[in-house]
């Protein structure tokens, strides 16, 4: 029971610190071997077509904003077309973009609401870039993120790349604060992926895939898990790229947090536990396996690591150690009580709340999985994604 309760603990030690230390220790070694690690590209003048697809549901109350924004981004006019890909709105969305018809924004309207996977893909069949862009109808992006996200393929060895996604209320609230927390550590780990070789991951506010490289991704499923280890698998590179930026509230309450996760867990567990090429060396090489074990399935069974951890500790009490053990395991929980029962936003309780919380979803989307839960768009009960 001891190995057990220690290979736990190591487990999850290493997806959050053994991880980042691999990441770190792998980059310096390939730093100390090659020259080019952080070479930039650029078309210069020689820019290639763009289509910019912006997917909506029922945004009336951000896509004008949006439409503005995507107008004053930096890009050769003559070479940037702008769809916004509807996926049969029923509020005033299509209406207002159909305003800015004479600016060359292109409207298409999905004819049944399958999800936002679906209307990407129908949307890409009538675009004419050489060069795809992707982007959420609540995304903003600073002015030069176009061209700096497009400057990468100017390397023909970039197959995707992704921008960053900046939480604008990151400190208005513990919710916003707790969740880009999260999200700045994710973003550290997939800057040192992208120097190495590849990303696991992208975020559905700004990325870009070469056009002969796009998939037609099942609806179940969505660009941000897909995209990356398809082109590795293709012998392409995903990357991230920071100086790309867009920018994007979180979710300002624990149940808005709470049911986004739910639903994309659910989706990913799915697509991870019936996909196993994602992690399958003899497909996507031996350090790309290591990077989407440790960054995405470890992850996802943590979980069921701390129930683990849990009931081997409570069968270990025998021994005044692990006794104490308990204790310090017992009050990180009670500490998640009391900020769930309280509300209160003292980060001594909330912390440890979210935390829990994360776990929790995450289990809950297993769940919702193996008892065939999914499906491919929700009801949108929040304005901050799609």
């Amino acid at each position: 029971m001891e190995f057990a309760f220690w290979t736990a603990i190591c487990l999850i030690a290493y997806s959050y610190i053994g991880y980042y230390m691999f990441l770190n220790i792998t980059y310096f070694i390939k730093s100390l071997k090659d020259e080019d690690v952080d070479i930039s590209y650029s078309f210069e003048d020689n820019y290639p077509k763009v289509s910019l697809i912006i997917a909506a549901y029922n945004e009336e109350s951000v896509i004008e904003k949006k439409i503005r924004n995507t107008l004053q981004l930096k890009y050769p006019k003559d070479k940037l077309e702008i769809i916004i890909a509807s996926d049969h709105s029923t509020d005033r969305t299509n209406e207002i973009v159909r305003r800015y018809a004479d600016t060359g924004i292109i409207l298409y309207v999905a004819q049944e609401r399958k999800g936002k996977t679906n209307v990407q893909n129908e949307a890409v069949r009538i675009a004419t870039g050489e060069i795809l862009v992707f982007s959420d109808a609540n995304a903003m992006w600073e002015r030069h993120s176009l061209i700096r996200l497009v400057n990468n393929f100017a390397n023909p060895k970039v197959g995707y790349v992704a921008g960053r996604l900046e939480y604008i209320n990151r400190n208005s609230n513990i919710t916003s604060y707790s969740e880009s927390l999260y999200w700045k550590y994710d973003l550290l780990l997939r800057n040192f992926e992208s120097k190495i070789y590849s990303i696991t991951a992208g975020n559905g506010a700004i990325y870009a895939v070469r056009r002969e490289d796009y998939e037609y991704v099942d609806p179940m499923y969505t660009h941000d898990l897909e995209f990356p280890h398809l082109m590795v698998e293709k012998g392409k590179l995903a990357i991230y790229d920071e100086s790309a930026v867009a920018f994007e509230k979180a979710g300002e309450t624990l149940q808005d947090e709470f049911k986004r996760k739910v639903r994309m867990f659910s989706r990913n567990w799915q697509r991870m536990l019936t996909n196993f090429n994602m992690f399958n060396p003899f497909k996507v090489g031996l350090l790309y396996s290591i990077f989407m074990v440790s960054h995405k399935l470890l992850r996802y069974f943590l979980p069921f690591l701390h129930i683990f951890l849990f009931i081997s500790n409570i069968l270990l009490i025998s021994e005044p150690f692990y006794l104490h053990i308990l204790y310090v395991h017992v009050l990180f929980y009670v500490l998640a009580l009391i900020g769930f029962t309280t509300g209160t936003h003292n980060k001594l309780f909330y912390i440890p709340l979210y935390y829990v919380t994360f776990q929790y979803t995450t289990l809950l989307g297993f769940i919702k999985y193996i008892t065939g839960g999914n499906k491919a768009y929700w009801e949108k009960a929040e304005t901050t994604r799609y």
